[in-house]
């Protein structure tokens, strides 16, 4: 009789010597056995393949899963023969066509690895046929799973991509609560658990305005690294989208604090305005860069920008930073291995679209080590590349689109062009003396916050003391940060007058 594949399956063999010999392992030997049981059978005119689809004995069962053991042993996992896909691909088709089932599931999961992810029906009928045949239990099919310890993790990896493909919520805990039955600790299919458990949280109300950040992460190599990698499984989600506020008040109370920033107010009112005419609420703005002399309150603006705005605000200071590792993450393997310090800030913030500040930019670090840190920056802030930044860490794209950027700089001639062609530049002018009342309240506002109380819990500063500080922002009104530090000294002095029984005279000469 005329087998089917017969001068296929003589010709793989011819190949199979070869990579035994050349192999030159006695483990690697064992495959030439099993082919030579093969052989006797594809050679006996008596032989009815159709045998090879029934099985009736474990004998027959070696005929067609022989040719699978063959073929996955030729796959990347197995050091026993040569990694050769194109090799193994044929051996378990085969034996998947005259009815192996592991062969058909392994074809199954090779197509995947090759790149073909979308969804297959033959997927769910995998998963069903594997729990069909667990149930039953027969002694084939115990056979079987002693032949290949790992059929188990081949069936939960179909079903839970059935169930992330298909969106199927219940699929996904059935497929969950048999791998949590079967004690399945496979590490490989650490990431479709993470995906699945999504589906499950799906009845969870999902904010009017989100977006997921993160692409996919990269399972890690042993339980430790997954248990430290599970912490951002969260952002496979998605997380809310702060909108702007429904009237222009806050940026008329940002005035009234920082009169001096009208400029940088004005450009985000004008921003706001724009996104509520177009009917997109979500917060955002095009980079802000502020220039101006040290001691304005330029990051203190920023600051209070965020908490007007309900954003959580995120501060790097970019004076000394020469690498990006802060930024892209650092590599497993190192003891220092870490996420982005930003993917971080938004898992931990519940915020997709947080405000960053990069403080003193102008003095960012122009060293190659670990990459430069202004050029991972362009690609953050350019729009079209920040959507998919690959985190050293995570191994996964990150989107960093909705993050607002406001960044700060003394002067400009130290910040490299490209960077600077990102921001909106605004000019920061010097306070006016008019301005003092307005500042000398932030001020107090500000020591107050940094003591963890409220102003009237201050020491009252006598009127005349007030007053000589009038005079002294008046002759230098660009100093801002002086005069936080002379306040706090005032208040220093008059707390410990008042601890001597109201000698305060003495301590202001």
């Amino acid at each position: 009789m005329t087998t089917p594949y017969k001068d296929q399956l003589l010709a793989l063999a011819e190949k199979l010597k070869q990579d035994v010999k050349a192999a030159g392992k006695k483990r690697s030997e064992v495959f030439l056995s099993i082919w030579n049981g093969i052989e006797q059978n594809l050679l006996d005119k008596d032989f009815d393949p159709m045998s090879a689809r029934d099985p009736k004995t474990p004998v027959e069962l070696s005929l067609r899963e022989g040719l699978v053991d063959i073929g996955r042993c030729y796959l990347a996992d197995d050091d026993r023969l040569p990694n050769d896909a194109q090799i193994a691909e044929q051996w378990l088709m085969i034996g998947a066509e005259w009815g192996s089932f592991m062969g058909q599931m392994l074809l199954l999961q090779f197509h995947i690895a090759s790149g073909q992810t979308a969804y297959d029906p033959r997927w769910l009928q995998a998963f069903r046929k594997w729990q069909s045949e667990e149930e039953r239990g027969d002694f084939l099919w115990k056979n079987q799973n002693r032949r290949f310890e790992k059929l188990s993790s081949v069936a939960f990896e179909l079903g839970l991509r059935a169930a992330i493909a298909l969106q199927d919520a219940a699929l996904a805990k059935e497929v969950s609560d048999c791998m949590q039955a079967a004690s399945c600790d496979d590490l490989s299919l650490i990431g479709l658990q993470w995906q699945a458990e999504r589906l499950l949280t799906q009845n969870e109300p999902i904010p009017e305005y989100s977006r997921q950040i993160l692409g996919s992460i990269i399972p890690g190599n042993d339980a430790k690294e997954n248990q430290a990698l599970s912490r951002f499984k969260t952002l496979l989600g998605p997380l809310p989208l702060q909108t702007w506020p429904d009237s222009p008040s806050w940026a008329e109370g940002l005035r009234q604090e920082y009169p001096w920033m009208v400029a940088a107010i004005d450009k985000l009112e004008n921003e706001w305005a724009l996104h509520h005419v177009t009917g997109h609420p979500v917060l955002k703005f095009r980079p802000l860069l502020l220039v101006g002399n040290p001691g304005l309150g330029k990051s203190r603006f920023v600051q209070s920008l965020g908490k007007t705005l309900g954003l959580p605000t995120a501060f790097l200071m970019m004076a000394g930073m020469n690498d990006n590792m802060m930024l892209k993450g650092t590599a497993r393997g190192w003891s220092s291995a870490r996420a982005g310090y930003l993917v971080d800030f938004m898992r931990e913030n519940r915020q997709a679209n947080p405000l960053v500040c990069l403080d003193e930019i102008e003095k960012v670090g122009t060293s190659k080590h670990n990459g430069r840190l202004w050029e991972t920056l362009l690609t953050m802030l350019e729009p079209t590349t920040a959507r998919c930044v690959t985190d050293e860490y995570l191994l996964g794209p990150v989107d960093y689109s909705a993050v607002n950027w406001v960044a700060t700089a003394n002067d400009l001639r130290d910040l490299p062009k490209p960077l600077r062609a990102r921001f909106t530049i605004i000019r920061v002018d010097e306070p006016e003396s008019r301005d003092f009342d307005r500042i000398f309240t932030n001020t107090l506002q500000e020591i107050a916050r940094d003591l963890g109380t409220e102003t009237w819990a201050l020491p009252a500063l006598p009127a005349e003391i007030v007053e000589g500080l009038r005079r002294q922002f008046r002759r230098n009104p660009g100093s801002l940060r002086q005069l936080g530090v002379t306040t706090r000294s005032l208040l220093q002095l008059e707390a410990r007058a008042q601890m001597d029984n109201g000698t305060a005279s003495r301590y202001y000469h």
